[in-house]
């Protein structure tokens, strides 16, 4: 079992933290800003995918709509935040490494531990 949980692990860091990787930064409740991985200073980075396509249940079309979905590494995080908390996420507001980043809320937790991720499901957040 160890043998398939390596593999996995190593899996995840190429998909995940591998060449087309982006820098996410989460935001606690209580403002604790987590942007490096676990235990180094490395940047805390994840898969982006910035659109989903929905059905619109007025006309029935197929519609893509900006709600990004971010996916990181249990192994890179530091702490999980836990469904029904309030977190930020900050992403690039496009996919490139540099680009200027946007809040997010999450508001939808996909739990992947047994497979080693977690995934933050993002509205954009409002600013007052």
């Amino acid at each position: 079992m160890d043998l398939l949980r390596e593999v996995i692990e190593a899996d995840l860091l190429e998909t995940l933290e591998g060449e087309y990787r982006l820098p996410v930064v989460l935001i606690s409740p209580a403002g604790q800003i987590i942007s490096t991985k676990r235990n180094t200073t490395d940047d805390l980075v994840g898969q982006i995918i910035y659109d989903a396509r929905i059905v619109d249940p007025l006309s029935g079309e197929n519609k893509i709509i900006h709600a990004p979905t971010v996916t990181v590494r249990i192994t890179s995080l530091s702490v999980i935040p836990a469904p029904g908390e309030n977190w930020l996420c900050r992403i690039p507001i496009e996919p490139m490494y540099t680009a200027a980043k946007s809040d997010y809320v999450i508001r939808e937790i996909t739990d992947g531990r047994a497979f080693g991720w977690v995934q933050f499901h993002l509205i954009k957040a409002v600013q007052s």
